[in-house]
């Protein structure tokens, strides 16, 4: 069973830190003194703070300790935390005045829109997706049923559900897992050397998200596996797939979508005069 995700997480955007465990998302963890370094540098990031202090508040050196413990310290934490440990963006350090720890303005977050066009005969299976709290929707139905509108429809009412952002993806020309994965990591404008292995993780590390593939009937049967493993590795993202046919995954609700009736048209002239008779 996979244990609860901890609150007490430093997102760095490309990796998130459990700052009780020290564990790094995707894939190493923290040294005990790596940790409680960077936690004293949280509490008071922005503000410089000198070698012999983190000696004296973090190691319990006293004043006139002098060691390299802190500057091996750092080059250590700028291998695990940075893209370019040699131009650090999160831990800086400038001569004469000590080591800060920066967090990055946060990135507007991508959103899905609905067309301007009004949205109309499709109220009851919106409040159908409004209402479930699956974590994988497939709405399915045959080919121009409405199925991509009544989707963005559904995202664009439900934007605040998904601080992490929303992400549409097209599947209609993938064929294979691994086309899929590559599809889904290029719309989350994610450079992955193993898609198919690494994506899960990917999406985890945008916290709570929406994915919509679109046209998924391209490659559902190999759609089923890939889903089950993002949706356990990121416990927070949700999914809905537009196709003709259900996944049939474990914890899916699906939504049938049928061509809308059509509107009545004008009453002919005989039922005008019956109607008035």
């Amino acid at each position: 069973m996979r244990n609860e995700p901890s609150s007490n997480v430093l997102d760095l955007g490309n990796r998130r830190i459990d700052l009780d465990t020290g564990d790094v998302t995707p894939g190493c963890r923290l040294r005990p003194m790596e940790l409680r370094m960077l936690r004293y540098l949280l509490d008071h990031r922005g503000s410089f703070v000198g070698q012999a202090e983190l000696l004296e508040q973090v190691w319990g050196y006293s004043k006139e300790a002098r060691s390299r413990t802190v500057y091996a310290t750092v080059y250590r934490l700028r291998q695990v935390i940075e893209d370019d440990p040699s131009s650090p963006r999160h831990l800086e350090s400038v001569a004469g005045q000590g080591f800060r720890f920066t967090l990055p303005a946060p990135p507007s977050c991508p959103r899905i829109r609905a067309p301007l066009d009004a949205f109309v005969g499709r109220g009851a299976q919106l409040a159908q997706l409004d209402g479930t709290d699956a974590r994988l929707i497939t709405i399915f139905g045959p080919g121009g049923a409405g199925k991509t509108r009544l989707v963005q429809e559904f995202a664009d009412r439900a934007i605040s559900r998904y601080p992490g952002g929303q992400w549409f993806v097209d599947l209609s020309r993938c064929r294979t897992v691994s086309e899929t994965s590559d599809a889904v990591a290029s719309a989350l404008q994610t450079a992955l050397k193993r898609p198919e292995a690494q994506l899960g993780q990917a999406i985890d590390l945008l916290g709570r998200v929406l994915v919509v593939l679109d046209g998924a009937e391209s490659v559902e049967e190999e759609l089923g596996p890939a889903l089950l493993g993002w949706l356990h590795d990121a416990p927070r993202a949700s999914f809905v797939a537009t196709s003709r046919r259900r996944i049939r995954v474990r914890g899916e609700f699906s939504l049938h979508l049928g061509p809308l009736s059509p509107p009545p048209g004008p009453a002919t002239l005989e039922e005008r005069r019956s109607s008035c008779s």
